[in-house]
């Protein structure tokens, strides 16, 4: 970037003079810088495609990549002359398989600056340690929120009822309610590996893929499981991260704050640029605040 004249920090996320330099320099079209770009949306927000959400959607913490990939670009047929190259896609935090190798994305804490801004090339691995890497890690295959997640950022049409949601709010409603369902309630999110957030969100998106019933029958199943191994005496005791997750949540693109989605999975119906109030339609067609949906459901199925 520097011999730009641009700053790192002007171009993730990319502000719009900088998509706007780069375009008169490199004679790139706009409308394709702006399509491989992140964008700034409010106070603290995010876009890319059209899609928002908030900063942790983004795993800029730690370097991501997949070390057969990186073993490709050394290709000079690959089109990157031979250097490493990241792919933007390996920044979302749901993101954690490669679609096209079948190989876990390595994670781990960036070292340096330029491992923080996801450059690739200043990995410390040499090519027989990605080598290694690509032998030695188990292929699985994508999970269904991966799939969901780069389809929708792509363009595609998914299940109504969550493309109604912010991108990251069906994320992590996704994966706090399916690691409640596979680890229990007493699980620390802190403590879990990207392995069984992976986990977590393939046994997710089977039950909110199917829309507000999904949900229903994932807390009612939460709360009967716990229900069999001790005493349960309010919401917070019987679906844990879920109950402390549903009560707020800072939204980080200058709207009041509202449910992450793990229970209501918040409908955030108005234009992005206007605030909106985060409201649950449970059955009924009554709104309720995240707080008042959990209890209602807690009373219901106890």
């Amino acid at each position: 970037m520097a011999f730009l004249d641009l700053a790192r920090q002007s171009v993730m996320p990319a502000a719009p003079e900088t998509v706007e330099r780069i375009a008169a320099l490199s004679g790139m079209p706009r409308a394709g810088l702006l399509r491989a770009a992140i964008l700034p949306a409010g106070k603290a927000g995010h876009e890319h495609r059209g899609q928002l959400f908030d900063i942790r959607f983004l795993d800029r913490r730690r370097i991501t990549f997949c070390p057969a990939c990186l073993l490709e670009d050394r290709q000079m047929a690959a089109g990157s002359d031979g250097q490493r190259v990241g792919r933007l896609h390996w920044m979302f935090a749901p993101v954690r398989t490669c679609p096209r190798h079948g190989i876990p994305l390595i994670r781990r804490k960036a070292a340096t600056e330029e491992e923080r801004f996801q450059l690739p090339g200043a990995l410390a691995e040499s090519d027989d340690a990605l080598e290694r890497l690509a032998a030695e890690t188990p292929r699985h295959g994508v999970s269904p929120l991966q799939a969901y997640v780069a389809a929708r950022i792509d363009g595609q049409a998914g299940p109504q009822w969550l493309d109604s949601q912010r991108i990251d709010q069906v994320a992590r409603a996704t994966q706090l309610l399916g690691a409640c369902l596979f680890h229990g309630t007493l699980v620390k999110a802190s403590l879990l590996t990207q392995e069984r957030w992976d986990e977590s969100g393939k046994v997710g998106f089977g039950f909110i893929s199917r829309g507000p019933d999904g949900v229903r029958d994932g807390l009612e199943e939460i709360f009967s499981a716990v229900k069999r191994q001790q005493p349960v005496s309010t919401p917070r005791s019987a679906y844990g991260p879920l109950y402390s997750g549903a009560l707020s949540d800072p939204d980080g693109i200058g709207r009041p704050r509202t449910s992450c989605g793990a229970i209501s999975l918040t409908a955030c119906r108005s234009p992005p640029e206007k605030p909106c109030s985060a409201k649950w339609q449970p059955s009924g067609g009554a709104t309720a605040s995240p707080r008042s949906a959990m209890k209602r459901v807690f009373h219901e199925v106890r």
